[in-house]
């Protein structure tokens, strides 16, 4: 079935089959076009439009009608398509728009994890170093206690050093002493019996001995103290 355009008021419209033509009340001058027209034509110059013509006074003058239909593609209405178009297009937009946020709100999520993960690693560090410094600080401080402890053993030992040196000196001359009282204990006195005399010169003989066991004891503990003194060098 034949489907025809009509031109009213330099409007395009249709189409129409032949009954709704019929009831549109077109003249042999309504300009008309149909699929396989090359130009659009009057309806008293197409043969089965005839017999629906309705005859007027005067024609309808047709001017500048050269072209195809163009309010309407594949029987709808051209504003129709171009409204939907639009709305898919604000559809289209919309997504898009609600995609690139979705997406940068990931975007600001990762990136404050990463910065919180940072921001964590640093603290750690920081700790770590801090503790690291305390340790260093409680070395230095247990190095000086040390030193501070070594150095009045050091001072304790010379001062025994000193001590004992005095001791020997002391020691030499108090067995000097005992060695003139044993000469005098052999030298002849008067009013003094044998007995008195050989109580004297063994008295004098065990002060010698005390004093030569008393210097030995002494150069003992000397060479160990010696021995200290050299190790803390």
């Amino acid at each position: 079935m034949k489907l025809y355009y009509l031109h009213e008021n330099n409007v395009n419209v249709g189409p129409f089959n032949i009954e709704e033509l019929k009831a549109k009340k077109i003249t042999s001058f309504t300009p008309i076009w149909c699929e396989g027209f090359d130009t659009w034509k009057t309806a008293g110059e197409i043969e089965e439009l005839k017999p629906i013509l309705n005859e007027l006074p005067s024609p309808t003058r047709m001017t500048n009608i050269e072209e195809k239909p163009k309010d309407n593609f594949l029987g709808f209405n051209k504003k129709g398509i171009i409204l939907v178009l639009v709305g898919l297009s604000v559809i289209l937009f919309t997504l898009i728009i609600m995609n690139y946020q979705s997406n940068k709100i990931i975007n600001i999520e990762k990136a404050n994890k990463e910065t919180q993960k940072e921001n964590y690693l640093k603290k750690i560090k920081s700790q770590k170093l801090k503790l690291e410094e305390q340790s260093e600080i409680l070395t230095k401080k247990g190095q000086a206690e040390k030193d501070r402890f070594n150095k009045s053993i050091i001072q304790a030992d010379e001062n025994t050093y000193k001590e004992i040196l005095s001791a020997i000196s002391n020691s030499y001359k108090a067995l000097e002493d005992a060695k003139e009282d044993l000469e005098k204990a052999k030298g002849y006195r008067i009013f003094r019996s044998a007995k008195k005399k050989e109580q004297q010169i063994n008295d004098a003989v065990y002060e010698i001995e005390i004093w030569h066991r008393k210097i030995e004891l002494l150069k003992l503990e000397k060479r160990e103290v010696e021995i200290r003194l050299n190790q803390s060098k």
